[in-house]
């Protein structure tokens, strides 16, 4: 009986530890990493919302889905997560006594919540209930702070991708990104800081959609937006120019946009486990 409390208090702590640790990784670590626990919760989400979508006949209809998925899923894990944490307390609880196994969960459910209605007279129960709580607030902080960077970052894409419109018409093709930019006698200046934009964007999506992984699956505010199709608007248009013009000063600028596109799509290819032909070219 000994052997199997210690078996169940260390899959406990086990399962908390696991839970916190993928909920820090995934809102607090600034680093590209796949995380078990977020990609199931996304995984199962997108089937569900996947399911409802292709019963749509129209895309518009589909998008309207889909464009909730994301949203949706993110705030599903922070109730994931304290459920797991629940789980894991209610082991150790049901490990240091209490029976049975649904006292046990209502312990650690009121512990967690900080409902405090469920009463303790042991220390090391005292001990675990306070630790939990923290734990709790904890998770739901890491959220409230992780969705205003978030959002920060979403609108700062979605604002290059709807600009688009405006120099590569509708929907977006690179013959009428160059044509506008060539054949409205826009000046080298602006030619240039279009250009150095894209670079700094898509640097911006290399660090925010790597460290921010949800963001990858925001849709745009308008059906037929997306910064995906956006980015291979303005890599083909810089292709394009730098093939066919014959301009040197605006080269220079330019040259460098291909490059800071696929070390971008790159990576967040890598952190999705997406294959990709790689160009001996174009070396890391």
């Amino acid at each position: 009986m000994i052997i199997l409390q210690i078996i169940l208090v260390v899959a406990g702590a086990l399962l908390v530890v696991w839970t916190f640790m993928s909920a820090a990784k995934t809102f607090v670590v600034p680093r590209s990493e796949r995380q078990a626990l977020t990609v199931f919760l996304f995984a199962v989400s997108f089937r569900f919302f996947d399911f409802f979508a292709q019963r749509r006949e129209t895309y518009e209809e589909k998008d309207r889905i889909m464009a909730l998925y994301a949203p949706l899923t993110l705030l599903m894990l922070v109730p994931f997560w304290l459920l797991l944490t629940a789980v894991g307390f209610a082991l150790i609880y049901w490990a240091m006594g209490v029976r049975p196994l649904t006292e046990a969960y209502i312990i650690s459910g009121s512990s967690l919540l900080t409902l405090g209605y469920a009463q303790f007279d042991n220390f090391f129960f005292h001990i675990a209930s306070f630790s939990e709580a923290v734990i709790g607030l904890m998770l739901v902080a890491m959220l409230i702070s992780y969705l205003p960077a978030m959002y920060s970052a979403f609108s700062r894409c979605e604002t290059a991708v709807a600009l688009l419109e405006v120099r590569a018409g509708w929907p977006p093709t690179a013959p009428e990104l160059l044509w506008r930019l060539r054949g409205l006698d826009i000046d080298l200046a602006e030619r240039k800081a279009f250009w150095r934009s894209w670079e700094q964007w898509f640097t911006e999506i290399d660090e925010n959609h790597t460290t921010l992984a949800a963001l990858v699956f925001f849709r745009s505010a308008r059906p037929h937006l997306s910064w995906v199709n956006s980015a291979g608007v303005v890599l083909d248009g810089a292709a394009h120019s730098l093939s066919l013009l014959d301009d040197d000063e605006e080269s220079t600028t330019k040259a460098v946009v291909p490059r800071a596109g696929f070390l971008a799509l790159r990576r967040i290819a890598d952190l999705f486990q997406i294959s990709y032909l790689t160009d001996p070219h174009f070396p890391e």
